[in-house]
């Protein structure tokens, strides 16, 4: 697989990556499946490794507008 021409895997180190649009980390053969924020957030750290990252920045990955809030809403129930 050409490393240069796919633009979904993260390569992290020999035999270590992160694959974006499968929500998988390959190390060694083993597997590792995640859910689609832990992939954004490490799609957030594994492109910004060496640079200092803000929680700020953490957050909004996470949570942009086009994102199903899983927080609590409040509702009002009418007496």
């Amino acid at each position: 697989m050409d490393k240069l021409k796919n633009k979904t895997l993260i390569y992290l180190s020999d035999n270590c990556y992160l694959d974006i649009e499968r929500g998988k980390y390959f190390q060694n053969g083993l597997e590792i499946t995640f859910s689609k924020n832990e992939t954004l957030l490490l799609q957030c750290l594994a492109q910004s490794m060496g640079v200092s990252i803000i929680l700020c920045k953490l957050y909004q990955t996470v949570s942009s507008e086009d994102r199903v809030s899983s927080a609590p809403r409040n509702v009002s129930q009418a007496g």
